[in-house]
C-alpha cells in the first residue's frame, strides 16, 4: 500500500494580497495617471511593484554590484511580497527569506486577532526648538565637536537622552488602567515635511524600586512631610560621563 502527499505551495503577496502582475491589472487607471507626472525613472519602478511592497533581503548580487549602503540594504526589508522564499528558491546561493511563516497580526501567537486598541500614547517633539534639556523628555544631550563623517566632512553631532515617564501619557485610548499586561510598544511619526533619518541607540524600558519614606525616622532625619521632594536618578559612566558632582 502505498500513499502519496501533496505539499501545497503558497505565493506570498503584498499589502493588498495581490502580486505585481495583479497590482498591474488592479492599478492601472493610477499607472496610466501617472505617466504624464513620473520621470521615466519613477515610472520603471511603479510599474514593477505598483504597491510598493516587493520584499529584498538586504544582502545581494545587485546590491553588491550597486555598492549600496546600510540604509538603502534595508530599505525594502519589511515589504511582504516574497518575504518567505525557501531556500531552494533562493535567487543566491544563501538563503534570503525573512521569515518562514505567514504574513499576520497576531503579534503575541496565540492565533487570534485582537482587534481592540487599549493603550497608552506618549508624544516627543523633534523641533529643534525643543531639544534642550530638561524640556520634551531629555536628560542629557552628548555633543562631538567636528566629528568626521563618511563623505570626509567634519559636524558637531549630537545624542539626545530621552527619559519618558510612563506613569504620564499624553492620552489614554480604550479601557486600560494599570501596567500589568502591556507586551508591545508601537513607535510611529507624522508631521515631518521632507524625509528625515532618526538613529537609535537603544530603546529601554527601565524600573525603578525606590519608594518615598514619609514617616519621621527616630526624629532624626527632619524630612517628614508627604510634599517633600525626591529627586532620584542614575548616574553612571556610561550615560553621563560630562556629569560632575560637587
Amino acid at each position: 500500500m502505498t500513499t502519496t502527499l501533496k505539499a501545497a505551495v503558497t505565493q506570498d503577496l503584498g499589502f493588498d494580497g495581490m502580486n505585481d502582475q495583479d497590482e498591474d491589472k488592479f492599478h492601472q487607471s493610477y499607472i496610466e495617471s501617472l505617466k504624464s507626472i513620473l520621470n521615466q525613472d519613477a515610472l520603471t519602478n511603479v510599474i514593477k511593484d505598483p504597491s510598493g511592497d516587493d520584499y529584498h533581503y538586504y544582502r545581494g548580487t545587485d546590491y553588491d554590484q550597486q555598492r549600496l549602503g546600510i540604509l538603502a540594504r534595508y530599505k525594502n526589508f519589511n515589504g511582504p511580497e516574497g518575504n518567505s522564499t525557501t531556500a531552494e528558491m533562493s535567487p543566491e546561493s544563501y538563503p534570503t527569506s525573512a521569515s518562514t511563516a505567514p504574513d499576520m497580526e497576531d503579534l503575541n501567537g496565540d492565533n487570534t486577532l485582537n482587534e481592540y486598541e487599549r493603550y497608552y500614547q506618549y508624544k516627543v517633539s523633534i523641533r529643534r526648538q525643543d531639544m534642550v534639556i530638561g524640556k520634551n523628555s531629555i536628560a542629557d544631550i552628548r555633543e562631538i565637536k567636528d566629528f568626521k563623517l563618511k563623505n570626509g566632512n567634519l559636524a558637531d553631532v549630537k545624542w539626545y537622552q530621552f527619559k519618558v515617564p510612563v506613569k504620564s501619557p499624553n492620552e489614554v485610548f480604550g479601557s486600560i488602567s494599570d501596567f500589568k499586561s502591556i507586551r508591545f510598544l508601537r513607535l510611529f511619526m507624522k508631521g515631518f515635511s521632507q524625509p528625515t533619518i532618526l538613529r537609535m541607540a537603544t530603546l529601554d524600558l527601565v524600573r525603578s524600586d525606590w519608594r518615598k519614606y514619609t514617616k519621621d525616622v527616630d526624629g532624626k532625619l527632619g524630612v517628614t512631610s508627604p510634599s517633600t521632594r525626591f529627586d532620584i536618578s542614575a548616574v553612571n559612566i556610561e550615560e553621563n560621563a560630562n556629569r560632575k558632582t560637587d
